[in-house]
């Protein structure tokens, strides 16, 4: 498709006139570097309740598709760039979970409060390596991505 008739095309819609995607995508993840598997595995099995699905001695994958790797066991170039992520995970017993993240001295960014324009739970807090999770309640959701752009069945 041409330049011309990509514009051609956005200017004669509007975001409503296109049809919802729901993006499916099989064995995708995400990949996050920790410094220590220890720390990291304890946050996000014991505190927030992750399910292991596979672990070595320098990664362990969940069930949701998240996969933590020891930093070093990474090319020095990926390591030098030191970035961080922003995940989001739905749990159960969210009001214990946030308990147990506080006890623990885990950084607690902000407390339980409604996601923008629905009244779902969330908080937000930073893992041992400083990346930044937004936890939402399970109960009651439709999911992340019907609560992020108001999708309606």
């Amino acid at each position: 498709m041409e330049n011309s008739s990509i514009t051609k095309l956005t200017t004669q819609k509007t975001s409503s006139e296109y049809p919802i995607i729901r993006p499916i995508i099989p064995n995708s993840g995400v990949k996050l570097p920790v410094n220590s598997l220890l720390k990291s595995l304890e946050f996000y099995w014991d505190i927030l309740g992750l399910k292991v699905k596979k672990q070595t001695s320098y990664m362990v994958a969940f069930n949701t598709g998240l996969v933590i790797t020891q930093i070093q066991s990474l090319d020095e170039n990926i390591r030098k760039i030191g970035f961080h992520a922003l995940l989001y995970f739905e749990v159960d017993n969210f009001n214990n979970r946030f308990s147990d993240l506080k006890k623990a001295g885990f950084n607690i960014l902000s407390n339980p409060t409604t996601w923008q324009s629905s009244s779902r739970p969330y908080f937000r807090c930073s893992d041992p390596d400083e990346n930044i999770l937004e936890v939402f309640s399970i109960e009651n959701a439709k999911g992340i991505f019907e609560d992020l752009f108001n999708i309606k069945d």
